[in-house]
């Protein structure tokens, strides 16, 4: 059997699928440790573009040594990022200041909130928000009116 000189051989690759119109959905992609994936869906709604959704989330902090920022209020204050991936999700990544070692640190687990940048995000129904978050960050949102704007 000869081989045909016009036939291209090539390796399929998510690039070349992408490339032919084939897309993978954000929620079918698979999550790699230490993160979890959670996919929320939105109900339809008639006034849609009235309402941002504003992502939240919460860490789990085990050991209490001093990290974060004292918030001023008796509490520590976390901040991380919601970054949105060009897959079509969104990864919040531990904040900086906990990946560092800590030493001497107890083993009791604490609650924090984990204050987010850029985490408003316009109301859809169409496709479902999904966010790569750490396994120790539990995720949620809220459903907020967009605030109308006054001319004063």
């Amino acid at each position: 059997m000869e081989n045909e000189p016009n036939i291209i051989h090539q390796p399929v690759t998510l690039e070349a699928l992408q490339d032919a119109g084939y897309n993978e959905r954000p929620e079918d992609i698979r999550v790699k440790a230490p993160y979890r994936k959670h996919v929320f869906w939105l109900p339809r709604r008639e006034n849609a573009q009235a309402f941002v959704v504003r992502i939240q989330a919460l860490i789990t902090v085990i050991g209490e040594c001093n990290f974060g920022t004292d918030c001023g209020m008796g509490g520590k204050l976390f901040v991380g990022n919601l970054l949105a991936n060009a897959a079509g999700y969104f990864q919040i990544d531990k904040p900086y200041d906990l990946l560092m070692p800590r030493l001497q640190c107890g083993s009791n687990a604490k609650t924090y909130d984990l204050l987010l940048r850029d985490n408003q995000l316009a109301y859809s129904s169409r496709y479902p928000i999904v966010i790569h978050a750490h396994e120790d960050i539990d995720i949620h949102y809220t459903v907020e009116a967009i605030p109308e704007e006054t001319g004063d």
